[in-house]
């Protein structure tokens, strides 16, 4: 239940798809890969600028009651569910005391180098999110409502049975999403989705259309320590 509608916040959410090395990434985009040592250094140059983390759930709830994030708060989140969250991100999350937000497409669980089920226990209990990313990768913006009502619900149900938590945030495949899809969220319980437009805010009023900024091979510590340090530093 949202407590206070007039919290406006700027909390930056990070958005990375895969973190593996360049000889691992098999067909993906160049510009979707941050290798391992980068994502280290990124993350020690984060952690050495006085930034800690919460997850996109926690954001949420925050949001929902009222309760606005101490300075340099971000969200880290993942798309798609590789299994790079569990082989080179937890163990960089460990050493920082840093939680992720996991975007999985469920039909891809236990799949080639998607994210097993015992995977997904495992970053639960470390304190991860796992939340949902439609059961087929879909845009939600261009099927019919019924299409997304299954596709959000299904991957829900999904995610609930192998992590024993219900997911509350999403992510919008492509970053594809429409006014149909708000009022399927809302009614599924759901307290925040992610876009892939650039910037950083949090509302009541945006709930379902939150910003995020994309992090990529090309951004070095320095200038990711920079980026968002422009909103919560």
């Amino acid at each position: 239940m949202w407590r206070n509608t007039a919290l406006v916040e700027h909390v930056p959410v990070l958005m990375y798809h895969r973190v593996v090395p360049l000889s691992r990434m098999g067909d993906s985009l160049p510009s979707l890969v941050v290798p391992p040592t980068l994502f280290a250094a990124q993350m020690a140059a984060l952690h050495a600028a006085g930034w800690h983390t919460v997850t996109f759930r926690q954001l949420g709830a925050d949001l929902a009651a009222g309760v606005p994030e101490p300075p340099r708060t971000l969200v880290i989140t993942f798309d798609d569910g590789y299994s790079d969250g569990y082989n080179y991100v937890l163990p960089v999350f460990r050493q920082y005391g840093y939680v992720g937000t996991f975007f999985v497409i469920t039909d891809r669980i236990g799949i080639g180098a998607f994210f097993t089920g015992p995977e997904l226990c495992a970053l639960t209990r470390a304190g991860d999110e796992i939340a949902n990313h439609t059961v087929h990768h879909v845009g939600l913006g261009i099927v019919p409502p019924a299409t997304a009502q299954s596709e959000i619900a299904d991957a829900g149900r999904v995610i609930r049975q192998w992590t024993g938590v219900a997911p509350v945030t999403l992510a919008y495949p492509y970053g594809n999403w429409s006014a149909q899809d708000l009022p399927i969220l809302a009614q599924d319980g759901y307290e925040l989705a992610a876009t892939t437009v650039y910037g950083a805010g949090e509302s009541y009023a945006g709930r379902f259309t939150v910003p995020r900024m994309r992090v990529g091979p090309g951004t070095s510590p320095a200038a990711l320590v920079a980026a968002v340090s422009q909103y919560g530093g």
